[in-house]
């Protein structure tokens, strides 16, 4: 027969500051609920489900935390990582399903499929707790969740976030500089974003198909400006900018590449203005 948590035990929790949440590592600890983990078919956004079982006779809501590795029971699965805070109320001795949202933190592994099981796991590492906290207080889109939560569990570039517009490559300019300073990252892989080719092997191919870059300079005075980019060799491999007369100003030039059949390796975009090199960047492949 189930044995219901004595009222008075989860009460004196509940009451020791009202201000607090009754978070989901506490009630699994004192065993106020049991929980079941599923999966829902993909590796990002809402793609597991908990099912929560409130085993004391008290009604309660406890959250579930931003933060929590999923951890899956096959070993060749992603794990998922929840970045969304979510309160739930159970009623005494009943049990309540909710879809959480969250991302697969192991980007070598296997993505889950529908019914995939999982452990309710624990708090991840301070790392990847401190990138679901900051999502959770941001909306990106879930690609951009994604990328930034395989920056800090795979080391990814911080340009593999994916931004095609200006507008997209300003919005994740926030998010960038969180990240380049929780793991102590140069910020100068940030000017530009990438997007990688599909596997159907894995999650993440690692390997880049296209790059987006806002590139910005100043001109002090007339002069003719030319934009080109060298391989590690010095090898002239684009031309972008030939010989173009600019006035005095402040300047961004976009740049859009299909970079598929480019060698892996480091590239410099690199600004003349009447024959001196006066600006450069970094991309690395």
């Amino acid at each position: 027969m189930k044995t219901l948590i004595p009222v008075f035990i989860l009460m004196a929790v509940l009451a020791k500051d009202e201000d607090k949440k009754l978070m989901m590592s506490e009630a699994l600890e004192k065993n106020f609920i049991t929980a079941k983990v599923s999966g829902l078919g993909g590796h990002s956004g809402y793609c597991v489900e908990i099912s929560a079982t409130n085993t004391s006779n008290t009604d309660t809501t406890f959250w579930i935390e931003a933060g929590r590795r999923l951890e899956s029971e096959d070993t060749t699965i992603q794990d998922i990582l929840i970045v969304k805070e979510l309160p739930l109320f159970v009623r005494a001795g009943e049990t309540k399903t909710v879809p959480v949202y969250g991302f697969c933190c192991q980007a070598t592994n296997g993505g889950p499929k529908v019914g995939e099981l999982f452990r309710p796991g624990k708090m991840a590492d301070k790392q990847l707790t401190a990138i679901a906290q900051f999502l959770n207080q941001h909306n990106y889109d879930e690609s951009v969740c994604q990328s930034a939560v395989w920056i800090v569990s795979n080391g990814h570039s911080l340009a593999s976030i994916t931004a095609d517009s200006p507008e997209k490559r300003k919005e994740i300019k926030p998010l960038q500089a969180f990240l380049a300073k929780l793991m102590g990252l140069s910020e100068k892989h940030s000017w530009y974003s990438l997007s990688y080719t599909p596997d159907t092997t894995r999650l993440f191919s690692g390997h880049a198909d296209s790059l987006w870059g806002d590139y910005e300079f100043e001109m002090w005075k007339n002069g003719m400006v030319r934009l080109i980019i060298n391989d590690e060799k010095n090898n002239v491999v684009r031309r972008l900018i030939v010989d173009k007369p600019y006035n005095p100003g402040k300047y961004t030039q976009e740049i859009k590449l299909k970079v598929t059949d480019w060698p892996k390796g480091r590239y410099f975009v690199r600004l003349y203005m009447d024959n001196q090199r006066k600006v450069e960047r970094e991309f690395e492949l």
